[in-house]
């Protein structure tokens, strides 16, 4: 953060987590020693800088400043040493490595719209006015958990539950095997926890088959095929080199706010 020293950041981290030392907590639940004695240093060496410079209250834009400056101020002590402020210099370096990884839930966050959400007199958050769009809801939450991947040419169980080919014993089955659907037609029911959901058809097509045995009342896994369906239309699907190239990008574009290319 350019407002902030990451090394002080770092340590608020681990603190708000509570991953600070504390007796009789286990060594996977808190700071490594070897850890806390390396963000101590760091700590310590900032604080003994501003104190030597005689501004304990500099802020971090200044103190940067001071640090990316080969030629050390006049006022600051060097006791008679040419190469004292050459390894403060490193010593700064070296305390910076890689916490501009720390910028990247900021920046994440800030791609999100995360900080659109503001904080009213009573302590309630403000929903953007864009969220209360139906679809755009709907399109989020998907994301949230996205539907297991697909051939192109199946219905999947997008979570575990009791699949349901007709709405009561009684009634007909909502689709046959060689049946024409259109995208959004009910096709079955899927129980989880007492809520009934519909599946729909995501296309239209032809049943070429139903993969679930028996009919109704039969315990289905997260990503199971459900149905087998002959598109009208052949789908355009992503190849693993096109996921992989999209996210490559994104990736790309993230690490270059943190680490521009000269």
């Amino acid at each position: 953060s350019a407002r902030q020293n990451p090394v002080l950041i770092l340590k608020d981290l681990y603190h708000f987590l509570r991953l600070d030392q504390h007796p009789g907590i286990p060594p996977s639940e808190q700071i490594w020693v070897n850890d806390q004695q390396i963000l101590e240093n760091a700590a310590d060496f900032y604080s003994d800088f501003a104190h030597n410079f005689g501004q304990s209250d500099i802020s971090w834009a200044e103190l940067t400043a001071l640090l990316n400056s080969k030629k050390a101020p006049a006022t600051f002590l060097q006791d008679e040493d040419p190469q004292f402020w050459e390894r403060i210099l490193a010593a700064h370096k070296g305390h910076q490595v890689a916490l501009e990884l720390l910028r990247l839930p900021e920046i994440i966050a800030e791609k999100a719209g995360f900080y659109e959400f503001l904080g009213n007199e009573k302590l309630e958050v403000e929903i953007p006015p864009e969220f209360s769009d139906p679809e755009l809801a709907e399109e989020l939450t998907a994301g949230l958990a996205p539907q297991p991947p697909a051939s192109g040419n199946e219905i999947l169980a997008w979570t575990g539950g009791t699949f349901y080919s007709r709405e009561t014993p009684e009634a007909e089955e909502y689709v046959r095997e060689g049946q024409h659907i259109e995208e959004g037609d009910v096709l079955g029911l899927l129980e989880v926890m007492k809520m009934f959901n519909q599946i729909r058809a995501e296309f239209p097509g032809t049943i070429r088959k139903i993969c679930v045995e028996a009919g109704s009342g039969i315990i289905v896994s997260r990503g199971q095929s459900l149905f087998l369906l002959d598109p009208d239309v052949p789908p355009v699907t992503e190849t693993e080199e096109e996921i992989f190239k999209k996210q490559q990008e994104q990736t790309t574009s993230i690490m270059q706010n943190i680490y521009p290319a000269n």
